[in-house]
């Protein structure tokens, strides 16, 4: 499934109207009201759109969702999150983010040995 029919997706669209519901229909950075809004991660938890928590989404009009892409310093709160969720998902604790890389080599370079034997 792409990102885009993610988007479509009946449990992002009901997370997107609940939080257009929170913020009032109106951006958050500018208080527009008769702009196209759009739901912005502030950062991702999980691997769909529905799994980050309200607290990291917010309602921005479409002028503000284009500069809310722009680089800016990272949520420690998310960090803390997405090395919980890469964690459980792994099985083991990670500490040190070289140690998380190393991890994530590992895996692809396994991932990679299974694909090849399974052309053979």
């Amino acid at each position: 499934m792409t990102y885009a029919d993610k988007l479509l997706d009946p449990r992002w669209q009901r997370v997107r109207l609940e939080v257009m519901s929170r913020d009032e229909w109106k951006c958050r950075q500018c208080g527009a009201e008769d702009k196209t809004l759009h739901v912005h991660h502030r950062s991702y938890v999980g691997s769909d759109p529905w799994d980050t928590p309200p607290r990291l989404l917010e309602t921005l009009c479409e002028d503000c969702h284009g500069r809310g892409h722009a680089p800016r310093p990272l949520d420690p709160e998310a960090v803390r999150e997405w090395r919980e969720d890469i964690e459980r998902r792994l099985g083991v604790a990670v500490t040190d983010v070289r140690e998380l890389l190393g991890r994530i080599s590992a895996l692809q370079e396994e991932c990679g040995k299974v694909a090849a034997e399974a052309v053979v």
